[in-house]
């Protein structure tokens, strides 16, 4: 909704009524009214870019769902209280990229302080030219008159205003604490992040004009302007031979990291005899490769000709940039003014690696994916087994595997063929891209043929301990068929290997096979057995734990096994005002999906008319939060030693569900909780969301939001390693780094984020602050844990050179702290501050078949 209605570009209609006036969504006093856990800020006025910005904050407490007047916060704590998260709306940028856009006439002169405005605000100030561009485009004219209202304090608004002409005051509770009246301030921008009541009113104090830019124009043309830039780089990456072997996610990162260069008519773009740093792709423009023909390579005298060859757009030169590093073979001249994509070679193996390397590796990862048996590993465990294959090569005639030896390697074939001799004297020859001796994945067997080279044999080895040292567990199906396969073969009853390795359905003996499935079960069945409930009344409910967005948690029993959880109330209606179904249900499957040792487990979901339930691990030491900030009098700023055993417990998470392309995108210490073991549980799985390349909902906790989170830009992985630096931060230290004086000041957070190095104190661990400044770095590509050696990089680093990985996530090394727990039912590690109040549900008015399938 717009701050106020507009009639012939003239004010007309009441501005938006107050929060407090607005229908709960029936959690009473500090729950929420409307949204995730609430945000507190400020009016940010910003002056023409000669001027330094000024501010004027009012704090404002929690009333339960978006930034404005309320109670007191149910996380308050005497001084400290617990941060709040924001989101916004989601954007589907393929969808948005379709669409006509926005272009709105304006004069030059209008056009030129718009975009000054812009590229002084920190919110603008690093977006390329062409999104400038296109946002100076969509901006709409506001003409006003003497004592207009533009914004009222604690009204809900959505637009983000630039002064052209005019004065205006800035009233808070009806006093005037600031007067505008520069050209080019700027004021409104928190509305752009999200749906949060204005903090102050404005007020026209004379005629004038104003452009303004709503927040949903602004996020969709950032998603739709970023996600087709991106999508254009790849359709021309993908004409270079090379590079087509690249997987989704290669090409993706590497089109993030590709610059954009332009040429005048006769430059020269590359010097015959100069190193080679970098490949060109031609955008626009044409380009001649003044090339010295076969024939006066063997002349090499002055009289040499060249042949000039003609590239124009699509063509790409100087691709053997990225693979050698050699001198230049020819001259490449501007014919005509051009622009470029640019990839130098450095940036390449930064961000992906060798591209020799990373073709062999996308090979044997092919490879690998089609046998079944490894169909199912994670991308990036796939990967990481694919660079453990070991070369041999094997002369013609020669015994690769013999009958009844101790099963310890598997072979893969990437050249010739090998023959096998099965029980009935027979042989079958197998050929490139299928295996032998998958008898070393099963516990104690040994191989059950003879296998030999037919002629020059080249295989890539996995030997079986691989997988353990890997942490790589085959599902125990896949081993069951592996197994059946594998004793058919030996009898000849299958001509090929292929058969099985491509997945192939068996038609003899496949009721067998189905029987023999059908009596496994994976490993983590048997520890997360299913709570199957039908309604609450199958529950006993006790003490409330806390409180959220859309209700509450609290301790449950299960009354047929007696089992104590934790249940999670949410309800429909609160859902529904904010619009987050999609979260909820993103959160009910990959909670429900998710076995990790350090995730809370999801035991089962039911529902009634208006309110979703989970029924959760109970984790009853506490949050993070509380161990750092106890009562909120003082903070307990944690040893180097601690740090870095939760530091690791969040690693070993993020190599989890980064593995499946997850991203978390909610990282506080209020989110984690303390087991009776001292470790640490991740919870509250609202924002994460499987992300192929880049998402553009903005969402997550101001101290914790990474750049391109607070730009919307897009963004993925990156966000949850710059969440852990500050994590990092904040439990050395006992305060976030970008938080400022105020807390509650959100946009000056965002501001720190975007313009400000991190401050640290003196006594600050050096191991700890060169992970927190790798894991801090602004650009997202050269970000710790976001370059080609991924979550090792980060698990590599001297900070956490004591952690013992394995141990770890076997739960053997000894937690630093545990806390005191009495039995099942003790909530002691709580705040006590939830049941002094009466629940309310409030009734669902929408659609029950958005949530039919949680």
């Amino acid at each position: 909704m717009s701050d106020f209605t507009r009639s012939n570009r003239s004010f007309s209609s009441p501005p938006a009524p107050p929060l407090s006036s607005r229908s709960s969504s029936g959690l009473k006093s500090h729950n929420r009214k409307g949204g995730r856990d609430s945000i507190s800020g400020s009016i940010e006025i910003y002056n023409s870019p000669k001027q330094t910005s000024r501010k004027v904050s009012k704090s404002l407490g929690s009333s339960g769902g978006v930034e404005g007047p309320g109670a007191p916060s149910p996380g308050m704590r005497g001084g400290r209280k617990k941060k709040q998260a924001l989101f916004g709306e989601s954007y589907d940028p393929l969808a948005l990229a379709k669409r006509d856009k926005k272009v709105i006439p304006k004069k030059d002169t209008s056009r030129e302080i718009i975009a000054s405005a812009l590229l002084s605000h920190f919110l603008f100030s690093r977006l390329p030219d062409n999104e400038i561009i296109t946002l100076v485009d969509a901006m709409e004219e506001f003409r006003l008159k003497d004592g207009d209202t533009i914004i009222e304090e604690g009204a809900v608004g959505d637009y983000f205003y630039i002064v052209e002409e005019g004065t205006f005051d800035v009233l808070i509770d009806s006093t005037v604490v600031l007067k505008i009246d520069e050209v080019c301030s700027a004021f409104g921008e928190l509305a752009l992040m999200h749906n949060a009541p204005r903090a102050a009113s404005v007020v026209a104090t004379s005629e004038g004009t104003l452009w303004g830019l709503d927040r949903n124009t602004f996020r969709s043309t950032l998603a739709a302007t970023s996600a087709s830039a991106v999508g254009d780089i790849k359709s021309f990456l993908k004409k270079v031979d090379m590079l087509r072997a690249l997987d989704h996610a290669q090409m993706s990162t590497l089109a993030q990291a590709v610059e954009v260069q332009t040429f005048e008519k006769g430059e020269m773009i590359i010097r015959k005899g100069d190193v080679g740093e970098e490949m060109f792709v031609l955008k626009e423009g044409s380009v001649v490769c003044k090339v010295m023909s076969e024939d006066d390579h063997a002349k090499q005298d002055s009289t040499i000709k060249t042949v000039d060859v003609v590239l124009s757009a699509g063509d790409y030169f100087g691709e053997r940039a990225l693979m050698f590093h050699e001198v230049r073979a020819a001259d490449v001249i501007a014919t005509s003014s051009c622009t470029c994509y640019t990839i130098a070679s450095n940036v390449f193996n930064m961000v992906l690696g060798s591209l020799k390397d990373i073709l062999e590796n996308n090979m044997r990862v092919t490879l690998l994916m089609s046998l079944d048996v490894f169909a199912s590993i994670p991308k990036t465990k796939l990967t990481a087994l694919a660079k453990a294959l070991v070369p041999m090569e094997f002369e013609e005639d020669d015994e690769v595997i013999c009958k009844g030896y101790n099963a310890d390697h598997v072979f893969l074939i990437k050249s010739g063929s090998a023959s096998l001799e099965c029980n009935n004297g027979e042989t079958v020859v197998l050929s490139q891209g299928e295996c032998f001796g998958e008898e070393a994945l099963l516990d104690g067997d040994v191989y059950g043929m003879t296998v030999s080279a037919v002629d020059d044999l080249e295989c890539l080895v996995l030997m079986s301990s691989t997988l353990q040292e890997l942490e790589i567990t085959l599902p125990a199906k896949c081993l069951a068929r592996l197994k059946f396969a594998s004793e058919r073969r030996y009898n000849n009853h299958l001509q090929s290997r292929q058969s099985f390795g491509a997945g192939h359905k068996f038609i003899e003996g496949l009721d067998e096979l189905r029987a023999l499935e059908n009596g496994v079960e994976d490993e983590d069945q048997e520890l997360f057995k299913p709570i199957k409930i039908q309604g609450i009344l199958e529950i006993k409910t006790g003490r409330t734990l806390g409180t959220g967005s859309f209700g509450r948690v609290k301790v449950a029993t299960h009354l047929e096994s007696g089992q104590v959880l934790a249940l999670k109330i949410l309800q429909k209606e609160a859902i529904k005002v904010t619009r987050q179904e999609k979260n909820i249900m993103n959160e009910r499957f990959l909670t429900g999906k998710l076995r990790h040792p350090f995730i809370l487990h999801l035991y089962g979901t039911f529902q009634d008319v208006n309110c979703l339930y989970m029924l959760l691990e109970i984790v009853m030491g506490g949050e993070l939060f509380r161990l750092l900030h106890g009562d909120g009098t003082s903070e307990n700023r944690l040893s180097v030693v601690d740090t870095a055993f939760y530091t690791a417990n969040v690693v070993s998470v993020y190599e989890y569900i980064h593995a499946d392309d997850i991203v978390y995108r909610d990282l506080k210490p209020e989110n984690i909780l303390i087991s009776t073991d001292g470790y640490l549980k991740i919870v509250d799985w609202g924002f994460a969301k499987k992300v192929v390349d880049k998402t553009y909902t903005t969402c997550g906790t101001p101290e914790y939001l990474a750049p391109e989170l607070v730009q919307g830009t897009g963004h993925g992985k990156g966000v949850d390693w710059w969440a852990l630096g500050i994590l990092i931060f904040e439990m050395l230290v006992g305060r976030t780094p970008y938080v400022g004086n105020n807390p509650d000041d959100t946009m000056a957070i965002c501001r720190n984020i975007m313009n400000d190095e991190i401050e640290f104190p003196g006594d600050f661990n050096p191991d700890a602050r060169d992970l927190v400044e790798g894991l801090c770095t602004r650009e997202e590509l050269t970000r710790l844990g976001c370059m080609c050696g991924g979550s090792e990089e980060v698990k590599e680093h001297a900070f956490l050179g004591s952690i013992n990985w394995k141990e770890l996530k076997a739960k053997l090394t000894e937690a630093p702290w545990k806390p005191v727990v009495k039995d099942k039912m003790d909530v002691s590690n709580f705040d006590d501050i939830y049941d002094d109040e009466p629940e309310y549900i409030e009734v669902y008015s929408g659609d029950q078949s958005v949530f039919a399938d949680f």
